[in-house]
């Protein structure tokens, strides 16, 4: 069982009706789909944001209730670790991908050292940081399923 971990691009237009991505999504188990830690951190920040910029108490609550229905699905989903292995990986990814902003080589060292598949838009970014362990890509209604592992298995698409 290959997990499949959605990066925030995927999580954000999920919930939104994409339908290639729901359609992927609802015919995949519950249990092959994660997000890194990474992916939550940029969840959680930017619900921080709002808040501080939150302009009345309409907005306020908008933006809490946001916050909490972040907070509860990531308590249902599996997230993927940032432990050593992968911030060793990111180490190297750093020293030679300058351009390609930290989260990006965050989930690009996390995803493999999991032996996870990657779904993401941002395959341009993604591929200029391919290492062998990045085996290759799939064609996905739009988004592109980025495959990591050092074992190299290919998932069913």
């Amino acid at each position: 069982m290959s997990l499949w971990a959605l990066d925030i691009d995927m999580l954000t237009l999920w919930p939104h009706g994409q339908e290639a991505i729901a359609a992927r999504v609802a015919t995949t188990p519950p249990q092959q789909l994660t997000l890194t830690i990474i992916t939550v951190e940029e969840i959680l920040g930017g619900r921080y944001t709002q808040i501080r910029q939150a302009r009345d108490d309409q907005q306020l609550a908008r933006v809490y209730q946001a916050l909490q229905q972040a907070v509860e699905f990531t308590r249902g989903i599996q997230l993927l670790p940032f432990d050593l292995a992968g911030i060793r990986h990111y180490h190297q990814l750093r020293t030679l991908h300058r351009r390609i902003g930290p989260n990006d080589l965050c989930i690009a060292s996390i995803v493999p050292e999991q032996q996870g598949i990657l779904v993401t838009w941002n395959t341009n970014r993604m591929f200029a940081c391919a290492t062998p362990q990045l085996q290759g890509e799939v064609q996905l209604g739009r988004p592109r399923e980025v495959y990591g592992g050092s074992r190299g298995g290919v998932a069913g698409a």
